[in-house]
């Protein structure tokens, strides 16, 4: 792939993700971990991103010396993630099943599940962590090869897809990296597409929770169409166009949370 192509990939990536990892990016790109180290800097040069270890964080973000990758990730947009999550929260019946994707406002959602009775299945590590400390929730992990997809560990791969075969839940809470109206739900992260499809197949109601930065945006891989979800919350930060655009969108409820 030429320069100028990979750069405009990497600039697109980092505006609606914020941060990027290095070898996510080599192989998206099909290039070496030292060309990818090579466009980062050219891109900081030009003002794009601030580079950071193991990758490089959109320029706006100012992350602690000591802070994670991960925990760059998770903190952006984070207000929009919790307004989100309290929304999705209000969803949660007492005695529901349901299934919790791996994603950083589904952690946050992850976070406030304490005072009702509910069954958990997910397949994100740190979700996982949090939800054993929560004495009303009984949770499951999703068998299967546990890998690093971006910024997370996941359980993903053919024994996770099988492992859903089994089981039916209430309500599916899924997160993406990009929606539009043309090309439905899309990822950049490419290894999860299967796991996620089986997640919807599994699911009576399919709840995507996406920060308003997700909109409008394509990426590499798509997963979902609109008519495969049931509901979509996303913050005050959606314009009126993209809003209206999606509000036309036939048996599909967006929620506006804010």
């Amino acid at each position: 792939m030429i320069l100028e192509k990979r750069l405009e990939m990497i600039t697109r990536l980092i505006q609606v993700e914020g941060i990027v990892d290095v070898d996510y990016l080599s192989h998206y790109l099909e290039v070496s971990p030292k060309t990818i180290r090579l466009d980062l800097s050219l891109l900081e040069k030009k003002g794009v991103l601030k580079r950071v270890h193991g990758g490089a964080t959109i320029v706006t973000e100012k992350p602690a010396k000591d802070q994670s990758f991960t925990n760059i990730r998770r903190s952006r947009f984070i207000q929009q993630k919790r307004i989100i999550a309290t929304e999705a929260r209000k969803l949660i019946k007492e005695g529901d099943t349901i299934l919790l994707d791996d994603g950083s406002t589904i952690y946050e959602l992850a976070k406030i599940l304490d005072g009702v009775n509910v069954t958990v299945f997910t397949n994100d590590i740190q979700i996982l962590n949090v939800l054993i400390a929560k004495p009303n929730v009984s949770v499951h992990i999703i068998g299967g090869r546990v890998q690093k997809n971006g910024d997370s560990y996941v359980v993903a791969g053919s024994d996770a897809v099988e492992y859903m075969q089994n089981f039916r839940v209430d309500k599916l809470f899924l997160a993406t990296s990009t929606v539009d109206t043309e090309n439905g739900l899309m990822l950049f992260y490419y290894g999860d597409s299967a796991v996620k499809k089986s997640f919807i197949s599994a699911s009576n109601q399919v709840i995507l929770l996406a920060d308003s930065s997700k909109f409008g945006v394509s990426a590499a891989v798509r997963f979902a169409k609109l008519e495969d979800i049931d509901v979509i919350i996303t913050d005050t930060g959606l314009s009126t166009q993209e809003e209206e655009k999606f509000k036309q969108v036939n048996d599909m409820k967006l929620i506006i949370a804010g």
